[in-house]
């Protein structure tokens, strides 16, 4: 509360006034041996915004530094590593970060020796209501503590042989059938587009976002650049696939001509997905407006990824085999693949079995 000296002077904490030599008051807030000028009529808006300004800011105390030697140290040392900052892409990024912030708070203080199996399996299991969460917590952790072995830190990492925790699948749920035509029937614009690409392509969503109509081929296909693998991949443009990019290519074209009559920013994109001005889209730029059309055609909450699964889960229905589909799909390991395999070869072996068993039913009659 602001008080008054019966001299008239502001009593406020830190506060001070001395007369300067042409005789005016001058008003300076003085705190841990630093002085700070406060301008403005003493009493008024302006000189008690500028007081309490100040006052707050000196009242917040900074976050001590954390020891050399300490779990905080190494993740500072980490984020402006080559390994992080050159070597990631900024997705990855992004994603590192969401899982590491959570550890430095919990860690920040403890020597990194202090960073046993046990804390790690603990922090693990803390997580065990979400597998898929715990598991690429762990994933992450074990890169920063084999960044801090790497760089002579510690002497061994103490996650290396912590196992993930089971889960039924990958985490990624494909789309329900109902929703996938809905989708199709309803969608408009870039979610559109990138939506097809996904699903019949079965790329991820970097990937999908960076896919460049000059890098559409003579023979029917389109070259990929896997950002997560650097795996370089000619995939065969489906007919479905073909009649969305075609209709895309004449909105387009067709929104430069009208944007440059409106005289506002108009391109020619050079990416298959892109933004109203022809620009490509940032994956947090298309995070918005793909949520937004999920709303909008009433499919919320729906991963993007799950259509790479559908994808996948499609060319195996197919009879394709595990290499053909890693062929397209560009997965590393065949063994999700060949888990949606037993999975086609069980619902085919089903499927024949009740179409059998219709047919001798009927001839029983």
């Amino acid at each position: 509360m602001m008080e008054t000296t019966d001299m008239g002077r502001i009593d406020l904490p830190y506060l001070h006034a001395y007369r300067d030599r042409h005789g005016r008051m001058r008003h300076y807030y003085r705190r841990d041996g630093r002085r700070h000028p406060i301008k403005g009529e003493p009493g008024s808006a302006e000189f008690l915004a500028e007081y309490q300004r100040l006052h707050e800011a000196a009242e917040v105390k900074p976050t001590p530094k954390p020891g050399a030697d300490t779990f905080g140290a190494l993740v500072e040392t980490y984020y402006v590593s080559p390994e992080f900052s050159h070597n990631l892409r900024t997705s990855t990024k992004a994603e590192y970060r969401r899982h590491i912030e959570p550890m430095r708070e919990r860690w920040r203080n403890v020597p990194l020796i202090g960073i046993t199996k046990k804390v790690v399996r603990s922090y693990r299991d803390s997580l065990a209501a979400q597998p898929v969460k715990a598991n690429s917590a762990l994933r992450v952790l074990k890169t920063l503590l084999a960044f801090a072995v790497d760089t002579e830190l510690l002497a061994a990492n103490p996650a290396s042989k912590i196992k993930p925790l089971k889960v039924d699948s990958d985490g990624w749920l494909p789309w329900p059938e109902a929703a996938l035509e809905k989708f199709s029937n309803k969608s408009r614009g870039a979610a559109r587009i990138a939506f097809f690409l996904a699903l019949e392509t079965g790329q991820r969503r970097a990937d999908v976002l960076s896919m460049r109509w000059d890098a559409l081929t003579s023979d029917g296909g389109i070259m990929v650049k896997q950002a997560k693998t650097g795996a370089e991949l000619w995939l065969p443009i489906s007919p479905v696939l073909r009649v969305e990019l075609e209709r895309t290519r004449k909105e387009q074209a067709a929104r430069v001509v009208e944007r440059t009559k409106r005289k506002l920013q108009a391109a020619t994109p050079l990416t298959i997905v892109a933004r109203e001005n022809g620009q490509p889209y940032t994956e947090d730029g298309f995070g918005t407006i793909w949520n937004r059309e999920q709303h909008r055609v009433e499919c919320p909450r729906l991963p993007f990824h799950g259509l790479r699964k559908n994808a996948t889960i499609r060319l195996v229905e197919n009879g394709h085999n595990p290499q053909q589909v890693a062929a397209i799909t560009g997965h590393k390991t065949l063994e999700m693949i060949a888990h949606y395999g037993r999975r086609a070869d069980q619902k085919r072996l089903a499927k024949a079995t009740a179409q059998a068993t219709d047919g001798r039913n009927g001839s029983d009659q």
